[in-house]
């Protein structure tokens, strides 16, 4: 086994097991380490991470590790040095070949950062039913968040975070994509630098989440 400090990690690959290790089983996916690539850059994007995923055996039962249904769409992706998450991002594209012994296959694997996802999430209202109960309809009436002279920056992204997770469905595969990802450890997120009373704020009209999240900082 590798004794490097480093790690790449996917939501429901090798039971979120490192996989940027030696190869063990033929069954278990592994990634060539020749190929990681980590670019990172300082427009707020958040970069982008490629490497390529070999499984020497496809399992009989299950497919590739790739399949649908084996991997949440737009799993989470995490590269580590020594345990520390220094990229989190999704999958955003996966190029699979059969392998040379033509049981197997080479992926290889994009990932976008997680802030790119935020582009993805649209905040709104939500839905009234119809006075006459024949439907539902969009409800358009703005929705505010928040107390004056309390509510701090910090608390009130936190609360539209858990807004985008109501929205998107936590039992969906889209929701837990979306909760891991605003938040690495899958709870409450957590800021760095003094919070910043904002107090009661309006939100107007569907959104996307970065674009509420710009108009709190």
């Amino acid at each position: 086994m590798a004794t490097h400090p480093f790690a790449i990690l996917i939501d429901g690959v090798n039971g979120g097991a490192n996989i940027l290790n030696d190869y063990s089983t033929p069954t278990t996916p592994w990634v060539d380490p020749s190929t990681v690539s980590l670019t990172t850059d300082a427009s707020g994007q958040g970069g982008s991470l490629s490497f390529d995923v070999l499984q020497v055996k496809s399992p009989a039962s299950g497919g590739p590790w790739w399949k649908a249904g084996n991997v949440y769409d737009n799993a989470r992706v995490r590269f580590q040095v020594s345990g520390v998450t220094t990229f989190l991002g999704y999958i955003s594209t996966i190029d699979a070949q059969l392998g040379d012994n033509g049981i197997g296959t080479r992926a290889s694997v994009k990932a976008s950062a997680a802030s790119n996802f935020l582009d993805k999430i649209i905040i709104y209202k939500g839905r009234l039913a119809d006075i006459t109960g024949g439907y539902d309809k969009e409800n358009t009436v703005p929705f505010i968040y928040g107390t004056d002279g309390v509510t701090t920056d910090q608390a009130m992204m936190t609360l539209l975070t858990a807004k985008a997770q109501t929205i998107q469905g936590l039992d969906g595969a889209t929701g837990r994509a979306a909760n891991n990802l605003i938040v690495d450890t899958s709870t409450a997120p957590t800021y760095t630098g003094a919070a910043v009373i904002v107090g009661r704020m309006k939100f107007t009209a569907a959104a996307t989440l970065r674009s509420v999240f710009d108009s709190v900082l």
